[in-house]
């Protein structure tokens, strides 16, 4: 009997042993997704401000040629 108690109760340990790792394993998932998407925010953020420059030059240029004509 002794030894059905000692196989239960490790048989429990494991259990509680792989929820956690799995909790553990979440975590960390969801730690790496709000970095991605901050990163992401940011790099979409830089992006913009250098397409509406390059947009800006263009017009400007383009509206300089104009001009000269």
């Amino acid at each position: 009997m002794k030894v059905n108690k000692q196989k239960l109760e490790e048989s429990k340990k494991r259990k509680n042993q792989r929820g956690q790792t799995m909790t553990e394993y979440a975590i960390i998932v969801a730690m790496i997704a709000l970095i991605a998407i901050g990163a992401i925010k940011f790099i979409g953020e830089q992006s913009k401000e250098t397409f509406q420059n390059i947009g800006n030059e263009l017009q400007e240029a383009n509206e300089n040629y104009d001009s000269t004509e």
